[in-house]
């Protein structure tokens, strides 16, 4: 009797969490990171169309875009643990910061 309620319960909570799209989420908390990547790919077409050079904003250089994430020290990107150098997250440096 108990195996027959644990079971049930377990195939109520699976029906419920998984089969129910766990992966809704409403629409102002998507972020819009697909329309950006698209907006820079017309971006770039725009430019080679016109005989202009385009470069991405985010588009800093290797070393530029791993420090934000991984710190100065690049002897500790082999084993990533200190957290001091992180920022936000929500904010990072652009082409035309500088």
């Amino acid at each position: 009797m108990i195996f027959t309620i644990k079971v049930s319960l377990c195939l109520f909570t699976f029906h419920v969490f998984v089969l129910t799209e766990p992966s809704y989420v409403p629409s102002p908390y998507v972020p819009d990171a697909e329309g950006a990547h698209y907006e820079g790919i017309l971006a770039a077409w725009l430019a080679r169309k016109s005989g202009q050079s385009y470069r991405h904003p985010f588009n800093l250089s290797v070393y530029k875009n791993i420090t934000p994430v991984l710190g100065l020290n690049m002897l500790k990107w082999f084993c990533p643990t200190a957290v001091s150098h992180l920022k936000d997250g929500m904010s990072f440096p652009t082409a035309h910061d500088s």
